[in-house]
């Protein structure tokens, strides 16, 4: 597969989530503290999980 197909096809499920979102908070106005709060929580989930094999990498490398 070459990268261009790759990167169009990132570009569009990230175009596709990012209005499923933006959609799905503008539908549920009486709730938009919770929905604030869940999208702050995937973000530092998402963070979290990017940065722990670094992490355990440089920890291990630490006890050596």
């Amino acid at each position: 597969m070459s990268t261009g197909l790759i990167v169009i096809g990132v570009a569009v499920v990230t175009f596709v989530s990012t209005m499923a979102g933006g959609l799905f908070a503008l539908r549920v106005t009486t709730h938009i503290g919770l929905v604030i709060a869940l999208g702050a929580g995937v973000r530092i989930g998402a963070a979290f999980f990017d940065l722990a094999p670094e992490a355990a990498r440089a920890l291990d490398s630490l006890d050596a």
